[in-house]
């Protein structure tokens, strides 16, 4: 317990200067005295975590698989390097329809060739129940998994074993037991790869990456194929110089709107490397197209959705003077711009490799820090949630929001929410345990601008008492999210 709170404080310390507050329930380090990360990290249906990547320091020599399964508070249930000799190296998981997990990544302990894409099932305690390659003579890999929900799994990387070039998309639909349902490659004589994978709202796969395309240079590549493996389109996206790479790094549903990507991208004579994102309509449209614009690298890494309608960015940020990465995170919303940023780090270097949402307000991160832990990287996880001050976003819209604080307070029989909405919107109000789970919606539709009151009378939404306790009340609409505490008394 002393390590976490030290962490914790470290954390607070080294945040530095950011737009808002980032306020986390836990951060904890996983590893050894040589090199170990996370590249992937999913909650678990009892709140923990099962988070993969690479570890040098356990299993056998070279690199394994490194997988962690964490209870509620990020404290460890069990940890297994996993693979041979060679060097093994999980990029993604997924939960399978038996409670178990599935990791998607490559290998050069077994196999047909140099590298092979390397598929693991381990059981809820962390056994191996099956293990399996693809590819052939030449390197192929595996980057992202996603479980179609009828007990198949898709799975996109790169091939040099098959296609036209020697670097193709690869994209692998399995069975529950790891036998190959059907195969594709996607690509021409140049580079190309599939980076993340997704289903996408009209019941069909998004698969994002990158292309050597008639830019002279990498641009972002987006496919959708149906589950029966058919091409419905496949695009790309992105500059047209040819010293302006365009890498698609994270795909997510946007539901039936569409969906999002982020990516990295450099401008010749500008920025070295920026974060941005792409969204996209169901027919690959171009929506959207937004860089976050700073003074040099930054990496989007991922991307998720937020209750309000926007997106939260997960990556790196790198400082010019001394060349060492922090972890950034970048919030935007829809119809305001990027609202908020924090960058989180010590003296070593760190990095974000994913953010998935927990539940309302809740995220998971997942990345490597050099700054905490045993010795050299060490697998990093942080459970965060959204800054209670809110971010009060760019521009017209976000600087009119307010939620001013509940009355009374700590409460009475009732709590009377005061706030005012800067612009015509939808508007959710909505009361939250600390844990994130939802208690009462008290206002959701449409408003003008104007200043508005509802009323919380300590009950959930079925109407039933709930108990003496901290609650958090938040307004969320795509002008910003913004919370205050309620401190509900026995009656």
């Amino acid at each position: 317990m002393l390590k976490k709170v030290l962490i914790i404080c470290l954390m607070v310390l080294a945040a530095g200067t950011a737009s808002a507050q980032l306020d986390t329930v836990w951060v904890q380090t996983y590893g050894g005295a040589a090199n170990d990360g996370f590249r992937s990290a999913i909650p678990t249906d009892d709140g923990g975590v099962i988070a993969v990547g690479y570890t040098h320091s356990f299993g056998a020599e070279d690199a394994n698989v490194f997988a962690v399964r964490t209870d509620a508070d990020g404290d460890t249930l069990w940890m297994r390097a996993i693979g041979g000799d060679g060097m093994d190296y999980g990029y993604d998981v997924c939960e399978s329809d038996d409670g178990g997990y599935v990791i998607a990544g490559f290998t050069t302990s077994s196999g047909a060739g140099a590298e092979d894409v390397y598929i693991v099932k381990i059981d809820s305690s962390g056994n191996t129940v099956w293990s399996r390659t693809y590819g052939g003579s030449e390197p192929d890999e595996g980057y992202s998994i996603y479980a179609t929900g009828d007990g198949h799994y898709v799975v996109s990387g790169r091939t040099d074993s098959y296609g036209s070039g020697h670097n193709d998309l690869y994209l692998l639909k399995l069975d529950s037991a790891g036998d190959t349902v059907w195969t594709r490659v996607y690509g021409d004589s140049l580079y190309d790869w599939g980076q993340s994978v997704c289903g996408t709202g009209d019941g069909n796969y998004g698969i994002c990456g990158a292309k050597w395309g008639a830019s002279d240079n990498l641009d972002i590549f987006v496919l959708k194929v149906t589950p029966a493996g058919t091409l419905l389109w496949e695009n790309t996206y992105g500059g047209t110089g040819s010293v302006d790479p365009d890498i698609g790094t994270w795909i997510v549903s946007d539901g039936d709107s569409g969906i999002m990507v982020s990516c990295i991208r450099a401008i010749e004579g500008r920025d070295p490397l920026d974060a941005c994102f792409l969204r996209l309509g169901l027919e690959g449209d171009q929506q959207a197209y937004r860089r976050a614009i700073y003074t040099y690298y930054q990496y989007a890494n991922s991307v998720c959705l937020t209750p309000e309608g926007g997106y939260l960015f997960c990556g790196a940020d790198k400082d010019e003077p001394t060349q060492k990465n922090d972890l950034m995170l970048l919030k935007r919303i829809t119809g305001t711009g990027w609202v908020w940023q924090q960058i989180i780090g010590g003296p070593g270097s760190d990095w974000g490799s994913s953010v998935v949402p927990v539940a309302a307000g809740y995220y998971l991160i997942s990345g490597h820090t050099e700054s905490f832990g045993a010795g050299g990287f060490d697998g990093w996880l942080i459970m965060m949630k959204e800054p209670l001050a809110g971010a009060e976003g760019t521009g017209e819209a976000g600087a009119g929001l307010r939620l001013s604080a509940p009355w009374p307070n700590p409460s009475g029989p009732t709590s009377t929410l005061r706030y005012t909405v800067p612009g015509p919107m939808a508007v959710r109000v909505a009361v939250y345990e600390v844990t994130g789970r939802r208690v009462a919606l008290l206002v959701d539709g449409s408003h003008e601008p104007g200043e508005y009151t509802c009323v919380w009378g300590g009950t959930d939404d079925a109407g039933r008492k709930v108990e003496p306790g901290v609650y958090y009340a938040m307004l969320a609409c795509r002008a910003g999210s913004l919370a205050k505490k309620i401190i509900l008394l026995r009656r």
